[in-house]
């Protein structure tokens, strides 16, 4: 699980990566890795007195967003692996967790987060993609502000390479999401243009 915390003003307080791989595990076994990260997660938020913000996920948009960000490489396999299910069992934890501790959780629209996580947070902050996907969703429950935070974005890729491109412009006439949107579609050329290279290969 990747987690961010942020500061009221949606600055990135602390980010980590909760390890919680039920893949190729029995429900028993996913049951006690699940129930471990969880319980680390509502910790967490208790002694920072915030409340949990999760995903409301579809999870044909979200292998789409994703796979726009790390298009074919490990992280599109590693992606893949999520099922519906593991998902259901630790959103149902969470909310299982919270009422006991009294935690507040909100539920938000990932429209988009992996996209806004990449360009605005990960190479600004030093945090991988997914932490930036964190970042956004937080602020998002918080109804901060999703407007790009920069004209010329770096996307770290798992090889150490990254690739850059140019923000289309927005339209302030439009909801932001529909500037999102040209962007995956952006970035999505960028990596098959770096791939083509042969600079993925190495």
């Amino acid at each position: 699980l990747a987690v961010s915390e942020i500061d009221r003003y949606g600055h990135l307080v602390r980010s980590e990566r909760i390890p919680c791989v039920t893949y190729g595990k029995s429900p028993e076994q996913s049951k006690s890795i699940i129930g471990d990260a969880v319980k680390y997660l509502s910790s967490w938020a208790v002694s920072a007195s915030k409340p949990i913000i999760i995903e409301k996920l579809d999870f044909s948009k979200k292998k789409a967003s994703l796979e726009s960000v790390f298009n074919g490489n490990d992280e599109a396999r590693y992606a893949r692996t999520l099922s519906a299910f593991a998902y259901d069992k630790i959103k149902a934890v969470v909310h299982s967790a919270s009422s006991r501790k009294g935690l507040e959780v909100i539920e938000v629209n990932s429209a988009y987060t992996s996209v806004i996580g990449a360009v605005n947070h990960a190479q600004r902050q030093g945090i991988s993609i997914h932490m930036g996907a964190a970042a956004a969703i937080a602020r998002r429950g918080l109804g901060l502000s999703e407007r790009p935070a920069v004209r010329m974005p770096v996307i770290p890729l798992r090889n150490g390479d990254h690739v850059t491109f140019p923000l289309p412009a927005r339209n302030r006439g439009k909801h932001v999401w529909s500037f999102w949107s040209k962007v995956r579609t952006g970035l999505k050329a960028a990596h098959v243009a770096h791939y083509r290279s042969g600079a993925s290969k190495d």
